[in-house]
């Protein structure tokens, strides 16, 4: 069985995993503190499943927040996009958590990079690109 394309964020690199599903290889810019960009990709997968993994404590609390935003969404069935599209920018925006008291939530505080308390991760899956199946006889 087949592994959407998978990428892990870290503030200064990305880890690519199945990266001939992407139709070309992403690439990833630091743009300021807690702001990250991710091109190449055909867009989050977000029709199905998880598509952004936060890292959390051992308790299952969030180290921070995370707001995104892509430019263009691309049209998939189930994860799945029939033709490399260029141009869908994805921006990652990481925020210390702060308790607010009066709502009962965490609110975005000031920027934080990923990797500011520990050597952490955001994993984020894409779709993939529609590869044609090879039909043997026999």
């Amino acid at each position: 069985k087949r592994a959407s394309p998978i990428i892990n964020l870290y503030t200064d690199k990305i880890e690519i995993h199945n990266e001939g599903d992407f139709g070309a290889t992403p690439t990833m810019e630091r743009i300021e503190k807690g702001v990250y960009e991710i091109r190449n990709t055909l867009g989050l997968r977000l029709g199905d499943g998880w598509y952004i993994e936060s890292p959390n404590d051992r308790n299952g609390n969030k180290y921070f927040n995370i707001e995104w935003e892509q430019n263009i969404e691309p049209q998939s069935t189930k994860g799945v996009v029939d033709e490399y599209r260029n141009g869908v920018v994805l921006t990652i925006k990481t925020y210390k958590r702060v308790w607010n008291k009066d709502t009962g939530i965490f609110e975005n505080g000031d920027a934080i990079d990923i990797n500011d308390l520990q050597d952490r991760y955001v994993s984020l899956r894409f779709n993939e690109i529609k590869v044609e199946q090879e039909v043997t006889n026999g």
